[in-house]
Order: structure tokens, then sequence, then C-alpha cells
């Protein structure tokens, strides 16, 4: 889930929510469309807590095709292992988010399970990491 925050003529601020036929699950989004004029940042969720381990087998076959491991019998030892213990999920932005908030020179944040983080300044264009509470949200 997530969207823009769009400001209008009149300095008015609303939500634009993302579209809903996106290319997304528990650990991955793609496809996200140029923000709308107006846009002054974008916000999504990372649906989990930090440190938190997912066993979603879609994950774990995206980060073993990432990771690039060529030997199928240690792919599937891997992949085993992880469907074992859990993928350990990291809180932070994704390549994707980085460069979607590079290309369109955008303020990003994402919302966890526990924070809010912002992780791309679009005002200056430079990666930049400041946390917010979630304010009972």
């Amino acid at each position: 889930m997530g969207g823009w925050l769009v400001e209008d003529s009149d300095g008015n601020l609303s939500f634009e929510p993302f579209p809903g036929d996106l290319d997304a699950s528990i650990c991955h989004i793609s496809g996200v469309p140029p923000p709308p004029d107006g846009s002054v940042a974008v916000i999504h969720t990372h649906p989990i807590y930090p440190s938190e381990r997912i066993k979603v087998e879609s994950c774990i076959d995206r980060f073993i095709e990432e990771e690039g491991i060529e030997d199928p019998e240690i792919r599937d030892q891997m992949r085993d292992q992880l469907l074992q213990t859990g993928l350990m999920m990291w809180q932070e932005p994704s390549r994707y988010d980085l460069i979607y908030s590079e290309t369109h020179t955008i303020t990003s944040y994402y919302m966890d399970g526990t924070l809010i983080e912002k992780y791309y300044d679009g005002t200056i264009n430079t990666e930049a990491y400041e946390v917010f509470s979630r304010c009972g949200f």
C-alpha cells in the first residue's frame, strides 16, 4: 500500500493512493507509475517488523534469484533452509525504492510496524535517513 502526497495550487495537501493493479507482495512492489502533478512526497508500507523472518515462498525464491546463485544444488539447499528459518527482512529501502525516488526526484518515506522513515530527500536529490514516530498509527 502507498501513494503520493499531492499539493494543489492553493497549497492544500491530499493523498492519492497507488493504483490497485500493481505487482506487489509482502516482499516487493514494482510498476509504480510516475508521481501525479503536484506530488511532494511518496510513502509506502513495509508490512513487516524489524528483523522479522518471512517464510513466504515467493519472497525466498526472489531473494535467491537476486543473489545470483547458479548451482541448482546450492539454490535448493538455501531454499530449504530459508523455508525452515525464514528470510530476515531488513527495514531499509529497496533498490527499486531508491531508483524510483532518484528518477522522479521525490521525497520518499516508508512505514513499517514500528516507525516511519524518510529515505530520500527530493528537494536536494540525495539519500536522507530520518526516523519518525508513528504517533500511535
